[in-house]
């Protein structure tokens, strides 16, 4: 197929070359290959290149599912940056995002039309652009392959729409880090089949689309009446990997839904993004008996996931800090610091409370257009001439072991 797409675009080329005719998205109504796929990302790409808009960030309209999957890869392969917009979000939290980035272009999935919507002014000038649903005529794919990608992969807002609210924008090689550590602890397969429960204004959601398509393996969304129920879906769909946040196995644990090996073909179940309790985290593991339990701990501004511990089910209990998973050790090529309150510099290694710094190829440089933000939260260490590092505002405990444990928030 010639000069494979950079960035994280050719992640997806390169499975589109390699396993052209193996389901790539799995729909209730559809089943599409990569091939298949491929060709309605190549006829998106095309339609936003021929935009010319001067500007590399292009808003993203959609839910997950096929509109917002094509959306997004179709985005990066035209050489621009995603700019994620949620359908479920207020109009005037919607407009502030539009207007903050400045977008002029925006891509719409399957979701009703702006008039429809009363998003009229929200969208203001913007071109709006509609994903496929099919292709017909031959497509110039070596064009598509050969664009360069844009400076960074995505943008997102970190928090809800202040005059101090913060956006990231993620460099590629930031992504790309990332899913190097994820490739190197999942080893999925072109059999794999994987979940999507994640809405695209989350980072979650790169994730769910790249840890999956960088493989050859099948995306399976799932709807909205299917996330308040996910366990009859997990096992008629045969999923065999997981990734959500742990309110999922909180519920479920809770209303006795995880049965013991209710999800027998699960081979990875990852969660991220709050609190992972050791009971409910133990409760998943019996209900996913040929499954390995991660819990994992990340931000927006560290891209995706930074740290990991693996559930067993051997742990001491007793040894648990209120009784919660830990958040574990950092991946590969990344490093944590705990700055304890009222302490001149951070503890590189030892036991240790207080604040949870990050550091490594996965950290951003900084929050888009906002200096001030910027200065506080990424800041430099005496003694360690690495660079920035980015202060979470969250208070962990590390351990004799080395592993962290989550506390919760500091309230600054």
């Amino acid at each position: 197929m010639g000069i494979v797409a950079g960035g994280l675009a050719g992640l997806f080329w390169k499975s589109v070359a390699q396993h052209s005719q193996r389901p790539a998205i799995e729909l209730p109504d559809q089943t599409l290959t990569y091939a298949e796929l491929g060709l309605l990302v190549a006829s998106l790409a095309k339609s936003l290149r021929e935009q010319n808009t001067g500007s590399n960030f292009v808003g993203l309209y959609a839910n997950r599912g096929l509109g917002g999957v094509v959306g997004a890869l179709g985005i990066l392969s035209a050489g621009k940056t995603i700019v994620p917009l949620n359908p479920k979000f207020a109009v005037d939290r919607t407009a502030f995002m539009i207007n903050e980035v400045g977008l002029r272009t925006i891509v719409m999935g399957s979701e009703p039309s702006s008039e429809q919507r009363g998003l009229q002014s929200a969208f203001g000038k913007a071109n709006l652009v509609r994903v496929p649903k099919a292709v017909s005529a031959p497509l110039p794919l070596g064009e598509v392959l050969r664009t360069p990608a844009a400076p960074h992969a995505y943008l997102l807002f970190t928090s809800e729409i202040t005059d101090e609210s913060e956006a990231v924008a993620i460099p590629h090689r930031r992504a790309l880090a990332y899913f190097a550590n994820i490739e190197s602890m999942l080893s999925l397969t072109p059999n794999d089949r994987c979940s999507q429960a994640c809405d695209l204004t989350a980072d979650f959601s790169i994730h769910d689309v790249f840890a999956t398509m960088s493989r050859g393996a099948c995306l399976v969304p799932l709807n909205e009446e299917d996330l308040q129920a996910p366990s009859p879906f997990i096992r008629e769909r045969a999923l065999t990997s997981w990734f959500s946040a742990p309110e999922v196995a909180r519920s479920l644990w809770a209303s006795g839904a995880l049965k013991p090996a209710e999800f027998p073909a699960l081979r990875w179940s990852l969660f991220c993004g709050g609190k992972l309790p050791a009971a409910s985290s133990e409760a998943w593991r019996l209900a996913a008996p040929n499954s390995r339990v991660f819990n994992l701990y990340g931000t927006t501004e560290a891209t995706i996931a930074f740290t990991s511990y693996e559930w067993t089910g051997r742990e001491n209990v007793e040894s648990l800090r209120m009784g919660l998973v830990p958040i574990g050790r950092p991946f590969p090529g990344q490093a944590t610091l705990v700055w304890p309150e009222g302490a001149a510099e951070p503890v590189p290694a030892a036991p240790a409370t207080g604040e949870l710094l990050l550091y490594g190829s996965q950290v951003a440089e900084g929050y888009w257009a906002n200096r001030k933000q910027s200065r506080e939260k990424f800041v430099n260490i005496k003694n360690l001439n690495l660079g920035p590092w980015y202060r979470t505002g969250h208070q962990v405990e590390r351990d004799e072991d080395g592993n962290l444990h989550f506390l919760g928030r500091i309230e600054r």
